[in-house]
């Protein structure tokens, strides 16, 4: 089996659901300036990007179950993180450098963007595509799904990105939902997002998990885009 194949299956026996890898060459063209994957590895060659799907059901609990939702985030970002740190010990392991990237956090928190946008990444790994809500929207699990990435100076076999228009093909069934269902209107018809006033909502308008806990996460443009509603 290839490296390539190898990494894939590596992956997949530990849970993870989607796996798609990116050119550094490209992303560092697109991504914003001190984001790109040689400001992370000089050499870097590739972005292995991995998605995991959310449980249908935790989903579909919002908002009335927000507390779990918001608990299971943490368990599948920690889950995923140790996931991304496994594969950059293994490429290392085959004399290749690797540095995973987290789930969440370490974040710019001038412009409330990951060190590298695992979503820009995903897109250039054929995982999906943005939607109006500015989401990763998948052709399996449409937005309910989290990323994790490794980047890599190993020479892996990029994969392409989707020409679905998934989003688009949608918007007469979904009447822009996502749009519609966000309770601070933080989403524009034009499909911005504003992303301080989503991040001051969650962060200060919804409870927290305990007295010093983390706090409760919103969701609903996830729950609304009929793209993941299979159940």
């Amino acid at each position: 089996m290839s490296l390539t194949g190898e990494t894939r299956e590596w992956v997949k026996q530990r849970g993870i659901d989607l796996v798609g890898i990116a050119s550094a060459e490209v992303l560092n063209e697109k991504a914003p300036e001190g984001h790109r994957p040689k400001d992370l590895l000089s050499d870097a060659m590739s972005v292995v990007v991995m998605g995991m799907r959310w449980p249908d059901y935790i989903i579909e609990g919002l908002p009335d179950r927000r507390d779990i939702y918001s608990r299971f985030m943490l368990v599948m970002r920690d889950e995923m993180d140790v996931i991304a740190f496994g594969l950059a010990r293994s490429l290392q392991g085959l004399k290749y450098k690797a540095i995973p990237i987290p789930n969440s956090d370490p974040y710019d928190l001038t412009n409330l963007i990951g060190i590298l946008s695992h979503k820009h990444a995903a897109v250039e790994a054929g995982l999906g595509e943005f939607g109006l809500s500015n989401l990763l929207l998948t052709p399996e699990y449409g937005p309910r799904i989290r990323l994790v990435s490794v980047i890599t100076n190993a020479p892996l076999d990029f994969d392409n990105p989707i020409s679905e228009k998934l989003c688009l093909k949608g918007q007469d069934f979904c009447k822009r939902s996502c749009i519609g269902k966000c309770p601070i209107h933080a989403i524009s018809e034009e499909g911005t997002v504003d992303k301080i006033k989503c991040s001051y909502y969650q962060d200060r308008g919804l409870p927290k998990m305990g007295r010093n806990g983390y706090t409760y996460r919103c969701g609903l443009c996830v729950k609304h885009c009929p793209l993941g509603n299979r159940v």
